[in-house]
């Protein structure tokens, strides 16, 4: 297999050919977009690669983040923060900003507080144990 990473910017699209050499004409097929449970991430790469096709060049403006990555970013950021001896507040604010901290960390109904120790609990879950599944995440 040969891989061919096409990058602009911030946008990235790698594309993986098997059977065949880049040195010659490919036929791209979309019957393989993947193994993946959520077929969200293909189909987004599929749609990317067919701007390609179409315009000659890669979108200027990356895609938005896919929410479990966002999720992901919280959580390792969380993580980060708690090993380094970081408060729970003080992650909050790396998190969501110092004005979002100061209006909503002394809600009685304790969102923000909650959000953040989900954040820790589950990288540190992730670091222990679930190492794995954070690779296949990716």
């Amino acid at each position: 297999s040969q891989h061919l990473v096409l990058r602009r910017g911030l946008v990235q699209l790698q594309i993986c050919v098997r059977g065949a050499s880049l040195c010659e004409p490919v036929h791209v097929l979309p019957a393989d977009l993947g193994d993946h449970s959520s077929r969200v991430r293909p189909l987004r790469a599929w749609g990317a690669f067919l701007d390609l096709q179409r315009t000659g060049c890669l979108a200027s403006a990356p895609m938005r983040p896919l929410g479990s990555t966002r999720r992901l970013h919280e959580v390792l950021t969380a993580l980060d923060g708690w090993r380094a001896g970081g408060s729970q507040r003080d992650i909050a604010v790396t998190l969501f900003g110092r004005a979002r901290v100061d209006r909503d960390w002394t809600d009685p109904n304790g969102c923000l507080h909650d959000r953040v120790r989900r954040a820790i609990a589950r990288g540190r879950h992730l670091s222990r144990t679930g190492y794995l599944r954070l690779l296949k995440m990716s």
